[in-house]
């Protein structure tokens, strides 16, 4: 099979893309029959976001004894270094999640929402967090993963020394932002004689550690259905980037156009004899994926 494109007429590169991997399609099949086929799924996108905003207490028995000095260097030890998998994103913020154990988790709904939109998400669903410090006050445990929220030395940054007039901060910046969280847990009456895999039970809807890997992690957090399909390495329409990844990893091209005058980007997996999948992403969500197979038409 010959084909020619006149390279002196402007074409698009996603044509040339588009084009590139039919053609090498075209070109095997041309010994086998065509057959059309067209396998779309469809997420509604208010499935995708909502996800979050609902939240399952847990149901942990808990000791009635309180928790001695012993108790609390012991889980200080337990805890320290521990590494789970966010399964909700985490807010890059100081004052961070509140979680009471068996109860609520505050901010939650659009206030949940609102505090990642405006202070930035230390970790997404499935990423692995390390928990860096444990803190006891009063009533609470305090977790912080990943560094904390908050930039060292926070008072001292507002102490400045000096001599013969010259004055300067006591702490400076090295450069380095904040990139973690921080969790409080709240025990109303006091903390008990919790064991650190009692207080891991009780944060598991927000740090995880019974997952064995990202992926495991990740798709704890959905729907049974988006479990499914990412487990079984499909797209559906209305997903997110991220999902996208999980389910096919990284695509082999990105290939960014436009179409009735909107921006939107096609990821493109696979290379023939193997199927081609084209997933078409705007405004962040995929709204088309199609499919091309060695002997059929796309």
């Amino acid at each position: 099979m010959l084909v020619a494109f006149d390279v002196e007429r402007p074409m698009q590169k996603l044509t040339y893309c588009r084009l590139a991997a039919m053609v090498l399609v075209a070109s095997l099949a041309s010994l086998l029959p065509r057959l059309a086929e067209a396998q779309v799924f469809t997420v509604k996108t208010e499935t995708v976001e909502g996800r979050f905003l609902k939240f399952e207490p847990t149901h942990v028995e808990l000791p009635k004894m309180h928790a001695g000095p012993v108790t609390q260097e012991r889980l200080m030890r337990t805890l320290a270094s521990e590494q789970g998998f966010a399964m909700r994103p985490l807010p890059l913020a100081s004052k961070g999640l509140m979680l009471v154990a068996n109860g609520p988790l505050t901010p939650n709904g659009s206030d949940y929402v609102a505090e990642l939109n405006s202070k930035g998400i230390s970790a997404r669903p499935g990423e692995r967090v390390t928990i860096t410090k444990v803190l006891f006050k009063n009533d609470r445990l305090i977790l912080e993963t990943n560094g904390g929220p908050d930039l060292p030395h926070k008072f001292l940054r507002h102490v400045e020394v000096g001599a013969g007039g010259a004055m300067g901060p006591v702490a400076r910046d090295n450069g380095e932002q904040p990139t973690g969280s921080r969790l409080t847990l709240v025990f109303p009456g006091g903390v008990p004689n919790v064991t650190g895999d009692e207080v891991k039970e009780l944060i598991a809807p927000v740090i995880g550690f019974g997952e064995k890997s990202p992926l495991e992690a990740y798709v704890e957090t959905l729907p049974p259905f988006l479990k499914q399909a990412i487990l079984e390495h499909h797209v559906l329409v209305g997903m997110d980037p991220d999902m996208v990844l999980h389910a096919l990893g990284a695509p082999l091209q990105k290939v960014r156009e436009r179409a009735a005058g909107m921006p939107f980007e096609e990821w493109i997996f696979g290379t023939p004899p193997e199927p081609t999948q084209f997933v078409r992403l705007q405004q962040n969500r995929v709204t088309q994926v199609e499919e091309a197979r060695v002997g059929r038409a796309r």
